[in-house]
């Protein structure tokens, strides 16, 4: 059996051919930005094992990136072994830009891939729940 990670960025990469998707893009946050998100939008860690929270990832037919900042080079560098997910090291001199992997003009659909719309569902089948409400759902706030 290969690597878990690698597995999921290959059923990626035929959802993307099935629908006629040139590049996916995964944010390692929530809607609101948080910088500790929820177990439910962990969708990098999930899709390249890489557990920092600072990440972007591009996945392409031919390419896989992980870009981070100088606090995760290292721990990017040992999670992302096997995986075939290169990693792109953000704020040093030289930087690859994210997603430099896409040419615009011949990108004809660049899929921001969050949870809530369900795209990975298909072979993310044991996503996390959405949290609780810390407040009932009727209670009023006074």
């Amino acid at each position: 059996m290969g690597n878990i990670y690698a597995e999921r960025i290959k059923s990626l990469r035929e959802l993307m051919k099935e629908n006629g998707w040139d590049a996916v893009l995964v944010g390692a946050s929530d809607p609101h930005c948080s910088e500790y998100p929820a177990a439910r939008w962990k969708q990098v860690e999930w899709l390249t094992g890489f557990t920092g929270e600072a990440a972007s990832v591009v996945i392409t037919h031919n390419h896989a990136g992980l870009w981070t900042d100088t606090r995760y080079f290292i721990q990017a560098t040992a999670q992302l072994e096997g995986t075939g997910v290169e990693l792109h090291k953000l704020r040093v001199p030289d930087a690859v830009p994210i997603g430099s992997e896409v040419e615009p003009v011949r990108a004809r659909c660049l899929l921001f891939l969050m949870v809530c719309a369900g795209v990975p569902r298909r072979f993310w089948t044991s996503t996390p729940h959405f949290p609780e409400p810390l407040l009932p759902k009727n209670s009023a706030m006074k």
